[in-house]
């Protein structure tokens, strides 16, 4: 069954002034390629009430589960609103809001990813918005994720991130490793030093676009998942109320959507009664492969079936084959200067039966507590490895070495004696 956008409400290039309450929610419905929920996630590290005047001004809500698949697109050379977003993706996303569960979870795609687009062939899933717009767009990701239902879109210029990074002051990112590159005829020009740092608008667009390492599409698919963390964090400051009217200014100008106002407002809803740590952020599972010289990115089917029934609801048509806890491919990152931290961790996992265990080159920045980062959603197997562990932090995450299930970022809590839960 073909799933798409429903028809109501009509496209519009975002709606007119509609008050304060729109421009807030409009902003979290792009930040950073889109997110609806960026904003009313960050108002408070605690759920709010419902009885806080603030959910009182909002008399709206959804009764089901609601997918927005957002587009990031490539910048047009007209700014005649047909042409400017009718590019390719950039960036694709798709959203849930849960209000059944309490919960918000982002599935990034990337660009490179092989579909089939009806009527086009096997190709690359970027170019369904400009074979056919939104709907098909919303089509064959719906088909590639087993049919969930794809709701509403929203199509961003990507010069919208960059410039609603400078009305907020720019935002704090670690970058990992030196990033530099030059491509005249791109008119790119990247220049980061590593470390933690402000990066200005134009600074978070480099960071974002660089793809000249050995990840290439997928590295800025994990670099763009921190920038959202980060931006996220940044609109926690009540005093980016006081910039609301610019916002509004660079959203009429770069975003296209078919949500409503009231849908806008009920998502602002759902946002605001949930806890920062129910935002859940995974990429579609698969591998890099050559194709008659054409890069592209083969998604795994049988880690999207576990993805998409996890975090969609959606089943698949065929059984959903579990990984096993001794099948998982374990990542194991030192972030805590500890000589021989790995190889003792690698030692515990073995313990526990885990022996699909590599080390990887340590992360750079000190980490207080140890993540175990659940690369392909596998949330269930992540909580268990915690138990064992006894410490940590479990996060749903795309930024975790891309071959592993898991990846565990070993911080200062670790110890050689912590002790093993039978």
């Amino acid at each position: 069954m073909k799933r798409v956008p429903s028809p109501a409400p009509k496209s519009r290039r975002l709606w007119p002034q509609v008050g304060l309450m729109a421009a807030i929610a409009s902003l979290s419905a792009i930040a950073t390629a889109g997110l609806v929920y960026a904003l009313p996630l960050s108002r408070s590290a605690k759920p709010v009430a419902p009885t806080s005047p603030l959910m009182a001004l909002l008399p709206y809500s959804f009764n089901r589960p609601v997918n927005v698949l957002v587009m990031g697109l490539d910048q047009a050379e007209t700014n005649e609103a047909a042409e400017k977003f009718g590019t390719r993706s950039d960036t694709l996303l798709v959203l849930r809001f849960d209000p059944l569960e309490g919960t918000t979870s982002l599935l990034s795609i990337p660009r490179d990813t092989q579909v089939a687009i009806p009527g086009y062939g096997t190709t690359k899933v970027n170019a369904a918005n400009v074979f056919g717009g939104p709907a098909l767009a919303a089509d064959v990701v719906s088909r590639t994720l087993n049919d969930i239902p794809i709701d509403r879109y929203l199509r961003i210029d990507t010069t919208a991130f960059k410039e609603l990074v400078d009305l907020v002051g720019g935002i704090e990112v670690y970058v990992p490793k030196p990033m530099r590159y030059t491509d005249n005829t791109q008119k790119l020009y990247i220049d980061l030093p590593a470390g933690r740092q402000t990066l200005n608008g134009d600074q978070a667009e480099q960071f974002a676009r660089f793809r000249y390492d050995e990840l290439g599409d997928i590295g800025r698919v994990q670099r763009q998942q921190m920038l959202l963390r980060a931006l996220r964090q940044k609109l926690a400051n009540p005093l980016i109320l006081t910039k609301a009217p610019d916002l509004v200014k660079v959203l009429q100008k770069y975003v296209d959507t078919n949500l409503s106002f009231e849908e806008i407002m009920a998502l602002v809803s759902i946002g605001l009664q949930q806890d920062l740590s129910q935002m859940r952020m995974v990429m579609l599972p698969g591998r890099p492969i050559m194709q008659d010289e054409i890069s592209y990115w083969r998604l795994d089917e049988g880690a999207r079936d576990r993805l998409v029934s996890d975090f969609f609801g959606q089943q698949s048509f065929q059984p959903i084959d579990r990984l096993a806890f001794e099948d998982l491919r374990v990542a194991i990152q030192d972030s805590s200067g500890q000589p021989q931290a790995a190889q003792a961790l690698a030692e515990a996992l073995a313990k526990l039966g885990i022996r699909r265990v590599y080390v990887i080159e340590d992360w750079p920045e000190s980490l207080e507590k140890t993540q175990i980062i659940a690369q392909r959603g596998d949330l269930n197997q992540a909580e268990a490895l915690k138990q064992q562990l006894n410490l940590g932090e479990v996060l749903a995450s795309s930024d975790g070495d891309i071959g592993s299930d898991l990846t565990i970022r070993i911080g200062r809590d670790w110890q050689p004696t912590t002790s093993l839960k039978p």
